[in-house]
């Protein structure tokens, strides 16, 4: 049996055939939720519920065979609590989230010419234009990846521009040049290996695999910010990633390998405690809900740790985009947003504000978790611990209702039609 399901098919004899698994592999906790699915005029769809589970194996080490058994059994005791949300067994059609470097975004900007720019473009050239832009992003990620194998599940148009004026159909326009701003989507082939093991494993089928950052990114693009410059930092448990987002549109992603683990494993050293107390302590400690004694203590202590957090997201930064270009607004995102040491220790470096325009500290703007599409409880959209779970539901939603545009260009890049 394929992994890959037809969507909505055989309404009578399944009655899980609308509901969607969302498991989002983050890298300290594993999170899911099960997304059920209604079309009236379009589609729209329902958060029924959400769990999260400690990990106990990493995506890098479930290469290693006790590793991967050990990610079996957390997903399992997920599975087990999110049955509470349904009268049935769980759907077996899943939705994958993963961070980097599991899974892989790209930011492309594809150019096609044409042969006879003063002839009206019709679909049919349209198409056949598509098909030279998958084999121009093809060979672009290939060269940019050294020919690793990679298999392309998501792609978004930002942007066409025909002459460099911006056009939503270019079907009945003239012009030369026709340009394609796009967001793909990658598993390296080694990865999506993996992840067919655990669906064989687990009697699982894929519906479609997303970057979390990007899903988070699309999910804030339909907000009020969606003309506004900003930098999203994802501070997770073994990594923290960042986003820049100018006029609405993605720019670029980057990662390094310090989060909130870092500082657990600081206090659990210091203090000769448990994981899971110095976890506790830290919870605490970022609420200040400890003595000041204890507050202080804590906080020099960590010192070193957030010194060289700065460090990396200011070498994070460098890497992204021209020293010293980044906009004034910060959105965090991730379970980390709940630690107001991190944006407080941004603040207080001096090297970090040198990056910005404007000198004055950072002003922090709050994650939006509402959506027309989406329909979730408040718990859900006020708790940045489940946030990727309803991202990557709206992703899946507004995939389901692409206009014929993006579908064409998604067939011209082989992605099944989900809808």
């Amino acid at each position: 049996m394929s992994i890959f399901n037809k969507l909505f098919t055989d309404k009578k004899a399944n009655p899980n055939r609308n509901r969607f698994l969302i498991l989002d592999m983050g890298g300290g906790f594993l999170k899911g939720g099960i997304l059920e699915i209604e079309k009236k005029e379009v589609y729209s769809g329902k958060i029924l519920g959400f769990m999260k589970e400690r990990r106990e194996a990493f995506l890098g080490d479930i290469r290693e065979e006790f590793a991967y058994e050990e990610l079996k059994d957390n997903l399992q005791r997920l599975f087990s609590s999110l049955r509470t949300f349904v009268d049935d067994d769980l759907p077996s059609k899943t939705i994958f989230c993963f961070d980097q470097p599991f899974s892989g975004i790209k930011r492309l900007l594809i150019k096609e010419y044409r042969q006879k720019p003063k002839n009206r473009i019709d679909v049919a050239e349209l198409k056949n234009i598509f098909q030279h832009a998958y084999d121009s992003a093809k060979a672009t990620m290939n060269k940019n990846r050294m020919n690793t194998d990679f298999k392309i599940f998501d792609v978004h148009i930002q942007e066409i521009l025909i002459d460099g004026y911006k056009v939503v159909n270019p079907v009945g326009f003239e012009g030369r040049e026709i340009a394609f701003d796009i967001v793909i989507s990658y598993l390296p082939q080694t990865n999506f290996e993996i992840v067919k093991k655990l669906c064989m494993d687990l009697n699982l089928e894929v519906s479609t695999v997303y970057n979390d950052i990007f899903c988070v990114f699309n999910s804030q693009a339909r907000s009020e910010r969606s003309n506004k410059d900003f930098l999203a930092i994802d501070f997770g448990s073994l990594i923290t990633q960042l986003f820049l987002v100018r006029r609405g549109m993605f720019i670029n992603s980057n990662y390094f390998n310090i989060g909130a683990n870092s500082f657990v494993k600081k206090i659990k050293a210091e203090m000769n405690i448990g994981f899971s107390e110095a976890e506790e302590i830290l919870d605490k400690y970022s609420v200040k809900k400890i003595s000041e004694y204890a507050y202080k203590k804590i906080d020099k202590m960590m010192e070193s740790e957030k010194i060289l957090w700065q460090n990396g997201v200011i070498i994070a930064l460098e890497e992204m985009e021209e020293f010293g270009n980044f906009p004034q607004s910060i959105m965090m995102v991730g379970g980390g947003s709940k630690m107001p040491f991190i944006m407080d220790s941004l603040k207080k470096s001096k090297n970090y504000l040198k990056m910005f325009e404007d000198k004055n500290p950072p002003d922090e703007i709050p994650l939006v978790g509402s959506s027309s599409m989406i329909e979730s409880s408040p718990s859900m959209d006020s708790n940045p611990v489940y946030f990727n779970i309803f991202s990557c539901a709206l992703r899946f939603v507004m995939n389901l209702n692409n206009n014929e545009i993006e579908r064409n260009f998604k067939r011209a890049f082989k992605l099944k039609d989900i809808a």
